[in-house]
């Protein structure tokens, strides 16, 4: 433990490398700590070497194996943060081969790096592999829910993210892909006012997909909940990013037609045919009968 706080000195005036030799010999030490062990991985990734604490926490793994939850939960997420989904499989599949009753919540984990490699099949394996030993968290539910929607399991999937988001309670965060996925489900079940609120979420939530937003749209729309769409589509940053995009412009014209704004509307109209609007014959015919009510 010496050697940890040496480092810890070095470290609190900026002396690095001093700081990473002090801190690697302290866990050469018979004496140290699990707590020892996550300072020091902590700061290897604050000092930008994720690979150097990604080996600390293996090392942790191992030596600690009442801590064996929390310790996989940050090497997962600082693979993660390197995009190094290959490795976290090979990594955590060895771990879980090794001592099979690891596999709460390791099996999560690889089934999360498999559906970020769009390998649903292993995906789902590793998903049921962790609801077999018991894990309960979340996340895992709404992964679960989110890859039944995308094989086309509507009710099924939407279940697990309700359950999902039940179980994560009032603080809870999810990503923002949770909520397109509820949304999709909602729509495939012809709820499509559920299905807006959910995709306003995704969409507040920080989603910017073109195609989240025309889902919005689109199912807003049917609920003639044209300001809605407006408030959506209008401002900012999204719009002007698909500014080129033919049929976020029909939906911010029809919801101008709509709501009886006929200079906006016949704007986004012409917005829509110049981006290449399929149906261009019912808008320019939709443009013209604007501007024939606009002169009588």
């Amino acid at each position: 433990s010496g050697y940890y706080y040496l480092g810890s000195a070095y470290a609190g005036v900026n002396r690095p490398q001093l700081a990473r030799k002090a801190f690697l010999l302290a866990l050469d030490m018979p004496d140290w700590t699990y707590s020892i062990g996550m300072n020091v991985a902590d700061y290897f990734e604050s000092r930008g070497d994720p690979n150097q604490a990604v080996e600390i926490y293996q090392r942790l793994f191992l030596k600690f194996p009442g801590e064996k939850a929390e310790t996989a939960q940050k090497m997962a997420k600082a693979l993660a943060k390197q995009k190094k989904y290959r490795e976290t499989i090979n990594i955590f599949t060895g771990l879980i081969e090794a001592d099979p009753k690891t596999a709460n919540p390791l099996a999560y984990y690889v089934g999360v790096s498999y559906y970020t490699l769009n390998d649903l099949v292993q995906a789902e394996a590793y998903f049921q592999k962790a609801i077999n030993a018991d894990f309960r968290d979340p996340d895992l539910y709404l992964k679960q829910g989110e890859l039944s929607v995308r094989k086309g399991q509507w009710q099924a999937g939407l279940d697990l993210l309700n359950n999902g988001l039940k179980l994560g309670g009032i603080i809870y965060t999810p990503e923002a892909s949770a909520y397109k996925y509820i949304g999709q489900a909602y729509a495939k079940l012809d709820d499509s006012k559920s299905a807006a609120d959910n995709f306003r979420k995704a969409l507040q939530a920080g989603n910017k997909e073109t195609d989240v937003y025309l889902q919005f749209a689109a199912n807003a729309s049917l609920n003639r909940d044209f300001r809605g769409v407006l408030e959506m589509l209008e401002p900012g940053a999204a719009a002007a990013a698909n500014v080129k995009n033919a049929e976020y412009q029909y939906y911010l014209g029809s919801a101008y037609d709509n709501l009886n704004m006929t200079r906006q509307a016949i704007q986004y109209y012409q917005k829509a045919l110049e981006a290449g609007y399929t149906n261009a014959a019912m808008v320019r015919a939709r443009i013209n009968e604007l501007q024939q009510n606009e002169e009588n």
